[in-house]
C-alpha cells in the first residue's frame, strides 16, 4: 500500500511570462471597456493569426499604449498610432499611421507586418490579473486572430 500523496501548496507568485496560448483559444478573462485601458502600456508576448502562434522574443518585443481614445505602439521598428472607438464590449482600431523606418532584421519586419494586420479592426479586449501584480491583456478578433500582452509596471 502506498501512502497518500501530500497536497502541494497553491502557487502564489505569478509566472515569469504568461503561458503560451493554444492556437484556437484564448485565456478566459473578464471583458473590459476602453476606459479600463486608459493610461496603460502593454508588451506583446504572443500573436496568433491564421492558426499560427508567434512567440515574441524579449529583444523584439513591441509595446501598445492606450490614452485619449488612441492606440500608440512601437513595433520594434516603427512608431504607430491609431484611433480607438468603443462599441459595447468591443474596441475598433482604425486609421493606423506609422513611421516608415526600414527594419534591418527580416524577422522584425515580418513581426511588424503581422502586428499591424492584427491590430486593425474590431477586437474584444479581456484582462486577466494574476497574484503578485502580473496582468495580461488579450485582444481577440472574430477571425481567430489574437494578441496576448503583459502590462508594463
Amino acid at each position: 500500500v502506498t501512502p497518500p500523496v501530500e497536497p502541494t501548496a497553491p502557487v502564489t507568485t505569478p509566472p515569469a511570462e504568461p503561458a503560451a496560448p493554444a492556437t484556437t483559444t484564448v485565456p478566459d478573462a473578464a471583458p473590459v471597456d476602453l476606459s479600463a485601458l486608459e493610461g496603460t502600456v502593454w508588451s506583446l508576448y504572443y500573436l496568433t493569426a491564421e492558426g499560427k502562434t508567434q512567440t515574441v522574443t524579449a529583444t523584439a518585443r513591441p509595446t501598445l499604449g492606450f490614452a485619449g481614445g488612441k492606440l500608440s505602439a512601437n513595433t520594434g521598428c516603427n512608431d504607430v498610432s491609431g484611433n480607438l472607438t468603443a462599441q459595447g464590449s468591443e474596441v475598433e482600431v482604425a486609421a493606423l499611421v506609422s513611421t516608415k523606418k526600414a527594419c534591418t532584421d527580416p524577422a522584425a519586419q515580418q513581426l511588424e507586418t503581422d502586428l499591424l494586420a492584427a491590430l486593425e479592426g474590431m477586437h474584444t479586449p479581456t484582462v486577466r490579473d494574476y497574484t503578485g501584480g502580473l496582468a495580461t491583456l488579450t485582444l481577440r478578433k472574430e477571425d481567430g486572430t489574437f494578441l496576448v500582452l503583459v502590462k508594463n509596471k
